[in-house]
């Protein structure tokens, strides 16, 4: 007859516990893993389509101090460099680290740097790799956009370059920036032509010289604009926000100074334009040919500005000085003499950068 001894079957069923906890202790670390890791790529997603948004339309010429501005109210994570005002950039990826190294997903990863110069945006790069994939999109002060690549042994894209001018705001811009951002994440991974969806429309289409020419600041795409102000303040902050140069001029003050309200979900600066000259009809605007655009009185455009002036010349002037200096020369002075002006006039900025 067999007898059980009692302290090896309680040894042994404690083993076996300890092994069933560390077997479910191992499943719920790895599925929590898991689940993290496709949390983290959801949210490299999002802050990679933050940067899309706000680069695309990012102006060669941008202050560095506009440039980091914009990237801190967009929620863009970045490392600043401790001094920029000779040169430096700003770098920037969004990847799927942790699905890798789980195996979850092969490695995808989208890239982007900002160039600067004496503070100055004097370059940009935008890049979405895997493996031997790549998709890339530069800017610089090229005068012609164009797209170039090469294939792989299935005579399909294995890498797309697309030089873009900074003077393109077709819809060739829109096009270079359309990246495919599910793709960062995909379990099954993307090829380049998968990457930039757009690449075949890129390859076939070239901005001509007339399509540049009539590419002005009124064709930046725009995304989420939303203002409730009054007009002109309305008008500072797309500026600022576009770094377009806008000139307001006439009679400027409402006669019942009202805020309006103006929401732009995606359109282009015109649209918004657009949509402020609606909401207060007082106004309307003009792009000129040296890139700024003109914000007007309807009513009131002074013939002041037609006045031509023999010769004008100034160094350095500071706040109102160089009003001052205007209204000295013989013919603005005739012009306010003539129609017996006063001198009384006041300085209102409308922001944006110089025009590159």
């Amino acid at each position: 007859m067999l007898h059980s001894e009692p302290g090896f079957c309680h040894g042994l069923s404690n083993a076996k516990r300890r092994l069933l906890f560390i077997v479910i202790g191992t499943a719920l670390v790895l599925a929590l893993a898991i689940a993290a890791s496709f949390v983290l790529a959801h949210r490299a997603r999002a802050d990679a389509a933050r940067y899309i948004r706000l680069v695309a339309p990012l102006r060669i010429g941008t202050t560095y101090d506009g440039a980091v501005a914009q990237l801190r109210d967009a929620r863009i994570p970045m490392t600043l460099p401790t001094d920029c005002r000779n040169a430096c950039s700003l770098s920037f990826r969004f990847d799927n680290k942790w699905q890798s190294m789980l195996r979850l997903a092969p490695p995808t990863e989208l890239s982007g740097q900002l160039d600067f110069r004496d503070e100055k945006l004097v370059s940009k790069s935008t890049t979405m790799n895997q493996g031997t994939y790549r998709a890339e999109v530069t800017e610089s002060t090229s005068r012609a956009s164009r797209t170039s690549g090469d294939l792989d042994s299935s005579q399909r894209p294995r890498k797309v370059f697309v030089d873009l001018s900074a003077l393109d705001f077709t819809e060739y811009r829109k096009r270079a920036y359309a990246f495919n951002l599910a793709c960062l994440g995909s379990i099954r991974g993307c090829e380049t032509e998968e990457f930039l969806p757009t690449v075949n429309e890129l390859e076939h289409t070239t901005p001509t010289a007339n399509e540049l020419a009539d590419a002005t600041p009124s064709s930046i795409w725009v995304h989420d604009f939303a203002e409730k102000s009054y007009t002109l303040e309305v008008v500072h902050s797309l500026a600022v926000k576009y770094h377009v140069v806008i000139g307001a001029y006439g009679t400027i003050l409402s006669a019942n100074n009202e805020q309006i309200a103006i929401s732009i979900k995606n359109g282009t600066l015109g649209d918004v334009l657009d949509a402020i000259t609606r909401a207060d009809p007082q106004f309307e605007w003009h792009p000129s040919s040296n890139g700024a655009i003109h914000f007007m009185s309807r009513s009131a455009t002074p013939s002041l500005m037609d006045v031509m002036v023999r010769s004008f010349e100034t160094e350095n002037p500071e706040g109102s000085d160089i009003l001052d200096r205007l209204q000295s020369v013989p013919e603005v002075r005739s012009w306010y003499q003539k129609r017996r002006c006063t001198v009384n006039h006041s300085i209102m900025t409308l922001g944006g950068e110089p025009t590159p």
